[in-house]
């Protein structure tokens, strides 16, 4: 009796532990199916990982902030330096036309006095003291009668035919301005010049050197010096601005600065001066001494300052809306280019189409 009812028992038994393991293997497999459906865990970011992600978004915010603000320096530097070379040019093209108008100035001023010098010099007072004798008694009194003729005068002195007392005299005494005004009116009678002297109580004086001539016979040397104050005068009547000129006195090289008009300050180097004609004198134009380190070009400045301040504001433009707003909008297409219609032809389309629609044929069934 014992054998079907344990053989039961065991099949019974048997059933039980594989429905258990069948339950558990479906168990599982709803596990594994659920952890292979969750996404994966991320791994934990590295701080070095993390430090360039907020490096590569500072980048992107500042960079257009620093363009810009790199663009509109840059454009006002080239803005300012602009403007010196404009005043440069500007000055330099006033500083010619009124260093022209100044030497003709001072030369007609000088011509008339030389002329003056030479009516005195053929004024019979003159030629009649002259004409008596070769002697000392003889030219002191046709400088007296010299200083009548020019009572702007302030000294008249008439010397040798043979300038003996400058090639044995004493110069120092004498006076080397004096003595090379004479030595360049006996090697250039037709062509002498004029030239700033200073006396120690008269101050700056203008002083003229001409042979004096009897029958056509150089008989003397006549030296005359007239007041320098009228042509000082007329030099600081100029009026310039952005430049700057100097009177002078030589030929271009280690000259004697007299006076300046214009800027404080000025490059004198490379300009040599115009000379006044009839004269040892001349004019030199000095450059602004202005920090430019751009090239001296203005219509050049001009272009790279309105590209850059155009560069600067388009670099603010495109932190403000951002790259990729800015391309959308830059590639935005265009409107169409067929004819817009009007309301009436819009209302008759409107009207047309049911009508068309009424009048299609209808198949027969």
């Amino acid at each position: 009796g014992t054998g079907p009812v344990a053989e039961k028992h065991f099949g019974t038994r048997a059933m039980a532990d594989q429905s258990v393991q069948a339950q558990d293997s479906l168990n599982n497999e709803d596990a594994m199916a659920e952890a292979s459906s969750k996404p994966p865990k991320a791994k934990a970011a590295s701080p070095v990982t993390l430090a360039l992600a907020r490096l590569g978004h500072s980048l992107r915010v500042l960079a257009p902030l620093a363009l810009a603000t790199l663009l509109l320096v840059l454009g006002a530097f080239l803005a300012w330096q602009s403007w010196l070379v404009w005043q440069v040019e500007q000055g330099a093209e006033e500083a010619d036309g009124v260093r022209a108008t100044t030497i003709a100035v001072i030369a007609a001023q000088i011509q008339q006095r030389e002329q003056r010098f030479e009516q005195a010099l053929n004024d019979s007072s003159v030629q009649q003291a002259l004409a008596q004798e070769e002697s000392a008694p003889a030219r002191e009194a046709a400088a007296l009668a010299l200083k009548q003729l020019l009572p702007d005068a302030t000294d008249a002195e008439f010397f040798s035919p043979n300038l003996d007392e400058v090639l044995s005299g004493d110069l120092a005494s004498l006076g080397y301005a004096k003595a090379a005004a004479l030595m360049q009116a006996k090697v250039h009678p037709d062509h002498p010049l004029a030239e700033m002297h200073v006396e120690k109580d008269k101050g700056r004086q203008l002083m003229l050197a001409l042979p004096a001539h009897v029958d056509g016979k150089t008989v003397a040397f006549a030296v005359v010096e007239l007041p320098f104050a009228p042509i000082l005068a007329t030099f600081h009547a100029a009026r310039i601005s952005g430049a700057h000129l100097d009177l002078r006195q030589g030929d271009g090289r280690g000259d004697l600065q007299i006076a300046s008009v214009g800027t404080a300050s000025g490059n004198l180097i490379g300009d040599l001066g115009e000379p006044i004609p009839g004269s040892n004198l001349r004019i030199a134009k000095a450059e602004p001494e202005y920090f430019i380190v751009a090239p001296r070009s203005f219509w050049l400045l001009a272009l790279l300052t309105a590209l850059c301040l155009i560069g600067g504001f388009v670099a603010l433009w495109l932190r403000q809306v951002g790259l990729h707003s800015a391309l959308m909008t830059l590639q935005r297409p265009s409107k169409s280019n067929e004819p817009e219609i009007t309301l009436a032809e819009a209302i008759k389309q409107q009207t047309a189409e049911p009508q068309a629609a009424d009048a299609e044929p209808v198949a027969a069934p």
